[in-house]
């Protein structure tokens, strides 16, 4: 038996959310700001060095950027990310950036570039998943090698929380983040759902709960369902 509500009836109509914006440029991040566990860190004249322990799953967190959890597991030391006073680049592919605390249907918008002549993608691939918790809305998901000797590109990615954890993978050659938006960054998740409605559909199927977008289903965690 399958049951049909509205989207934003049955899943947005209480959300009341307002934006939140971290911009990383403004912050001058430092050591004392960084926490991480299953790892290490140590400074450098230009950033701070994350590593991950072997065989272990790195967590790092900054202290301006609450509810967000940066991960990298690897059955090698490797490095997994250089925070910089006004960005955080991810060292190469399969390094998450994990949102806790989300209220469905928010939507979360990364500006980020590519960090190398390997560009960035967050697609989905052998290296992982790139969304979990969340579906795709707008904005680009593959981005062209950084040009050496020339500017980092950057380009807005927004995704849509299904879930109350989000996990965004870049599956390619790593990445720059330099600002995070939490709930759309138009005043509140609401009206970001409202705009949403018409395409987005909560569906029970045989008491399983299910998320069609665009004509494509999606269990509760954003993952694809064949």
């Amino acid at each position: 038996m399958k049951k049909i509500f509205s989207f934003a009836v049955a899943l947005f109509a209480t959300i009341t959310v307002s934006a939140q914006t971290y911009d990383l440029s403004t912050m001058n991040i430092v050591d004392a700001d960084i926490t991480v566990t299953n790892g290490t860190k140590s400074a450098d004249s230009k950033y701070i060095l994350v590593k991950n322990t072997a065989g272990e799953t790195v967590n790092m967190t900054i202290a301006q950027l609450p509810n967000i959890v940066f991960a990298y597991k690897n059955s090698a030391e490797k490095t997994a990310y250089k925070v910089y006073p006004d960005k955080v680049q991810a060292d190469g592919n399969q390094r998450d950036i994990i949102f806790n605390n989300v209220t469905p249907g928010t939507t979360i918008t990364l500006t980020v570039g590519s960090k190398g002549s390997t560009g960035a993608a967050f697609v989905d691939g052998d290296k992982g998943t790139a969304f979990t918790g969340c579906v795709y809305q707008s904005g680009t998901t593959e981005f062209a090698p950084k040009v050496s000797g020339e500017e980092t590109i950057y380009a807005d990615l927004t995704v849509m929380a299904t879930g109350s954890t989000v996990t965004i993978r870049e599956t390619a050659g790593g990445y720059v983040l330099t600002k995070v938006v939490i709930g759309g960054g138009n005043g509140s998740a609401l009206e970001d759902a409202t705009v949403e409605s018409a395409k987005a559909q909560k569906v029970i199927e045989n008491g399983v709960i299910y998320i069609i977008k665009n004509g494509v289903k999606y269990n509760v965690l954003g993952a694809v369902v064949k």
